[in-house]
């Protein structure tokens, strides 16, 4: 994990300047503000718009719309009590399992090391999503 040191003109850097991604957020908007207060530099950031997670979301919403607008009728089996239970259940185990971290966190499903691929993540912060699916399966 990086570590963000400040090193004023005046002379040794103190305790305080430096930014610990470990133990402080490390989105950009923190470290923006973290140098600002040190510098008085003020760093633009511009976020670009994902026009992959918009196409990603246009495309499951009309999957959606097309499939209840063509069965629509034949979706009787959703009333059923069995078929909820079974959902929520896999629901909340894939709740346990950390699903929702990977997605907040943005974590990659797999990870890199010198022997292969990683699926169990060795930080002890992070979490891959891989990971996250056998947890899900154990609790199931």
């Amino acid at each position: 994990m990086p570590i963000i040191w400040n090193f004023p003109p005046d002379g040794e850097p103190q305790r305080r300047d430096f930014y610990d991604i470990r133990w402080n957020d490390d989105s950009e908007g923190s470290i923006n503000s973290w140098v600002l207060s040190r510098t008085s530099a003020k760093i633009i950031i511009v976020k670009q718009l994902s026009l992959s997670k918009i196409a990603i979301f246009i495309a499951f919403a009309v999957a959606f719309g097309l499939i209840i607008y063509f069965f629509g009728k034949k979706l009787k089996k959703i009333n059923n009590n069995f078929v909820w239970s079974v959902v929520l259940i896999a629901f909340v185990a894939l709740m346990q399992g950390g699903i929702m971290y990977v997605f907040i966190s943005g974590s990659p499903l797999m990870g890199k090391s010198k022997k292969g691929i990683e699926i169990i993540s060795t930080g002890m912060r992070g979490q891959f999503g891989l990971e996250g699916l056998l947890v899900s399966a154990l609790y199931c």
